[in-house]
Formats: C-alpha cells, sequence, structure tokens
C-alpha cells in the first residue's frame, strides 16, 4: 500500500507485518509491481491490478527495497502470477530465492517443469531435513535470476555451497540439458566470489563433461549428478537464484 507518491509498503508473507521502504527516480527500476490499493491505471487486466502487496519478482529486488528485510517466505510476481518463495536474507550478500529442493532419491529437479508443488501458491518449501523434490518451472526460474545471474547450491548433507554463473545468460539455464547440450558457465566455491574457468576466461566459461564429475568435496553443482541420485553422490540440496 502506497502513503506517499514514494514510500512503499511490502508484506511477509507468513507474518503479514507491513515492511516500508523509500525508493526515488534514482533509484534501481523495480517491475513488475503494483503498489496500488484501489483500481490499477495500466491497461493490462490481471488477477491482481487491485492488488494491495507490492509485488517484486525476486528476493533480491525485495532486498533492494527493503535492506533489512528477514528470511522468510514472501510473495512475489512472476510471469503473471503472485506466488509464494522463500527469501535468503541474511547469507552470502542475502537476496536468494529458493527455485528447488533437491531429493536425495531422484532426479526430477532435472526436468525443466514446474515439479511437485507444495500447494497451488507455494511451490517450494524451504527445510533442510526429509527434503523432496520440489522445483519452479525454468522459465520461472528465468524471470527470477535477473538481479545478478548467479545461481547457488547448497548441498544440506555437508554444508557445502557452490555458486555458478552462464556467461550467456541465466536465460540459458536448462534443467534439462546434457553435457555439451548445457551452457558453458563459470563457478565460485567461495564468498565473496572468486570465479574460476579455463583458458578461456569468466567471458565464456568452459563446459562440464561427463567425464569431469564434480566429486565428493566441496565442489558442488546442480544438474551433475553423474550416474547417481540428487547432488553427486545421491545428497540432498537447494537451488537459490539471484
Amino acid at each position: 500500500m502506497v502513503s506517499s507518491a514514494n514510500s512503499l509498503t511490502l508484506e511477509d508473507s507468513d507474518s503479514g507485518r507491513p515492511f516500508k521502504s523509500r525508493c526515488n527516480s534514482h533509484g534501481p527500476k523495480i517491475e513488475p509491481c503494483d503498489t496500488s490499493g484501489s483500481t490499477s491505471t495500466s491497461s493490462e487486466d490481471t488477477p491482481f491490478s487491485k492488488t494491495r502487496y507490492f509485488l517484486c519478482k525476486s528476493c533480491a529486488q525485495i532486498q533492494q527495497l527493503v535492506p533489512d528485510a528477514k528470511s522468510a517466505y514472501y510473495w512475489v510476481h512472476i510471469k503473471g502470477k503472485k506466488t509464494e518463495v522463500y527469501c535468503d536474507m541474511d547469507n552470502y550478500g542475502g537476496g536468494w530465492t529458493l527455485v528447488a529442493s533437491i531429493s536425495s532419491s531422484s532426479n526430477n529437479h532435472l526436468l525443466r517443469a514446474e515439479v511437485n508443488c507444495f500447494n497451488a501458491t507455494r511451490c517450494v518449501e524451504f527445510t533442510k531435513t526429509s527434503i523432496s523434490c520440489r522445483k519452479l518451472a525454468d522459465q520461472d526460474i528465468h524471470e527470477i535470476a535477473t538481479h545478478e545471474g548467479t545461481f547457488r547450491v547448497d548441498q544440506v548433507t555437508n554444508g557445502y555451497v557452490g555458486f555458478f554463473q552462464i556467461p550467456a545468460g541465466a536465460r540459458m539455464f536448462n534443467s534439462e540439458c546434457h553435457t555439451y547440450s548445457c551452457p558453458r558457465i563459470i563457478t565460485s566455491h567461495v564468498y565473496p566470489y572468486q570465479w574460476e574457468s579455463n583458458c578461456r576466461g569468466i567471458r565464456n566459461g568452459y563446459f562440464i563433461v561427463r567425464q569431469s564429475c564434480y566429486r565428493e568435496s566441496k565442489r558442488v553443482l546442480y544438474g551433475y549428478p553423474c550416474h547417481s541420485l540428487g547432488i553427486y553422490r545421491n545428497k540432498a540440496g537447494l537451488l537459490f537464484v539471484k
């Protein structure tokens, strides 16, 4: 809800408590959002054109508006749909949107489609125990990963974390790709990031082929189970994007 031309109110979807933030023409451009409590002036007729929520499309956008926002579930607006997502606002700079949970007993996270959503409004549950495979569709992940274009993989069993970016752009992310059909990536296994590549450099990135599986170590990736399940080998995990 808006109390003045530049005053924005954001709601935590669990507590319902409002957060207030200021923005102005010199700040980042945040779209798509509807800050009105009455009929929208937009010509586009969407189910949420009369919402009283301030809807951003990622946790990174929420953090830009509300730097002290806490880790919690928030409503976001993805491709015209109001959706609940878990936002990690505390780790690795915050602003991370949870887009997939990875089961240790399946590889269903390696599908482009939406997988096994928790309910109609919240697809991926945040938990570090008894993790089921749940995933937003790749096209929704593309919409969310527009701030840095960074993907973060948490292997919850051992606490290992890996980061990767796609130099060609986050919209090239493809859960179903295999070896050379996958886009080139750069990786970091520390934060702040220290991007690794090969002789082609970080502007191009490198391929991960089947023979170069990421072994049992701190070097973990999302889509390379290497003839096992979950994250190599048979580990559960979480995928965040920013």
